[in-house]
């Protein structure tokens, strides 16, 4: 999807579009990068539980389940306020809105966050862990059945190879096989 080119609701509603396109008994599975976990949790606020009972599980990576301080700085700096359009002007400036549309998923989920496993993180704008571009605590959300973090930056994610496997081991498994960086973190 072309986050930039229309709000969240609409990506949520093609997402939609596609999945009652699909036979009745294709099996389905969510991979969501960034702001497509945000997509995925917005669809399942209409979605129809008969589709929704279809999802077996869901894996976010980097996903800015709790909003995003990069997005917040960026809303107080006059012109990157007026850069962002569609759904990356909705992060930026109203979350709060947006937010109460976002649903947990009612299927199995397992987050993976980009971090170094140390206070810093990849971005000197950030406090805390964080990918460069989400804090490792926005990537959060209670109830996840699997919560890891692995050494690598934001828009390197999808091509990292630990990623990779790790999705696929919870795709198929249900869970992770390595242990977070951050054992404090709350799951199920």
């Amino acid at each position: 999807y072309a986050s930039p080119q229309a709000p969240l609701a609409s990506h949520a509603h093609s997402l939609g579009r596609v999945l009652a396109g699909l036979p009745p008994t294709t099996a389905i599975s969510f991979v969501g990068h960034s702001m497509g976990n945000l997509v995925v949790r917005r669809w399942l606020q209409d979605a129809q539980p008969k589709m929704v009972r279809r999802i077996n599980r869901m894996v976010m990576l980097g996903p800015p389940n709790q909003g995003s301080d990069l997005a917040r700085l960026a809303a107080n700096n006059h012109l990157l306020r007026n850069l962002a359009s569609g759904a990356a002007r909705e992060l930026v400036l109203h979350w709060d809105s947006i937010s109460r549309e976002l649903q947990t998923p009612p299927f199995q989920y397992g987050i993976i966050a980009g971090g170094k496993g140390d206070d810093v993180g990849y971005s000197l704008l950030l406090e805390g862990d964080d990918d460069a571009i989400v804090r490792v605590s926005e990537t959060q959300l209670q109830g996840s059945d699997g919560f890891l973090v692995i050494p690598v930056r934001h828009a390197r994610m999808m091509e990292n190879t630990d990623v990779q496997k790790e999705t696929l081991r919870f795709l198929l498994q249900g869970r992770f096989a390595k242990k977070s960086f951050h054992s404090s973190l709350s799951e199920k």
